[in-house]
């Protein structure tokens, strides 16, 4: 971890940089890269749904969109 919020983690060859908007905003704040992650995991699971049951998938798009309660933080 490194000063301020920043948090960088080196995963196979790319970098991964979290960060918060009011500090030094050099990455996504955490929320958005979960919310990115489910999106990613939903359409890796959507793709391999199709392959397994030989569903000839042209396009696939996915659309996520997420609120924060800041109430309880």
């Amino acid at each position: 971890m490194g000063e301020g919020w920043k948090i960088s983690a080196q995963i196979r060859e790319h970098l991964l940089v979290i960060d918060q908007p009011t500090a030094g905003n050099e990455g996504d704040n955490p929320l958005e890269t979960f919310i990115f992650s489910l999106a990613g995991c939903i359409s890796s699971i959507a793709k391999m749904v199709a392959r397994d049951q030989t569903i000839d998938l042209q396009e696939f798009d996915l659309s996520m969109k997420a609120q924060l309660n800041t109430a309880g933080l």
